[in-house]
């Protein structure tokens, strides 16, 4: 696991990365990645970030089409930490330590090395949780899960 600064500097490194928002409007902290996604694109980001909502797999040309060396996965965790908190992962080990939190069909990890097969390259990718608190249908953002999303919003905005 590393930490927002760990990813900056990987990040900084990187000629091409995009951010795909992922997240279901209806149920509540499950909208944080579309959060990020569409406060990133207010900010004249669009050519940088995706908001996928809850079908990241409608995105797959989108994606492919931006020719990112580096995937940022911004989604709901269930992890058990406190609501709010930020976890950074590569993709992989967040599949094996069962940090994803899915309201999706397809699997991230499906749809990267689907992604990575399309590109003929090899593409690394991160996913960027935060800790949801509530997510029952109608159910609405937790302030604290609010609080990350500006968060990301600001770290995002510094580096794309």
């Amino acid at each position: 696991m590393i930490n927002l600064l760990g990813l900056r500097s990987e990040l900084e490194k990187i000629e091409n990365f995009i951010v795909v928002g992922i997240g279901n409007p209806l149920k509540g902290d499950d909208i944080v990645g579309t959060l990020v996604a569409e406060k990133l694109i207010e900010k004249s980001f669009k050519d940088k970030v995706i908001n996928a909502e809850a079908v990241p797999e409608n995105f797959i040309d989108e994606m492919i089409s931006k020719n990112p060396d580096v995937i940022i996965f911004v989604d709901a965790i269930d992890a058990g930490l406190k609501p709010g908190s930020i976890l950074v992962e590569e993709l992989e080990k967040a599949k094996e330590r069962n940090y994803i939190f899915t309201s999706h069909n397809i699997p991230l990890t499906l749809l990267l090395n689907y992604v990575k097969k399309r590109l003929s390259k090899n593409v690394k990718a991160y996913l960027v949780g935060i800790q949801v608190y509530e997510t029952g249908l109608g159910s609405t953002p937790h302030p604290k899960v609010l609080e990350a999303v500006k968060k990301l919003v600001d770290f995002f905005s510094s580096l794309l």
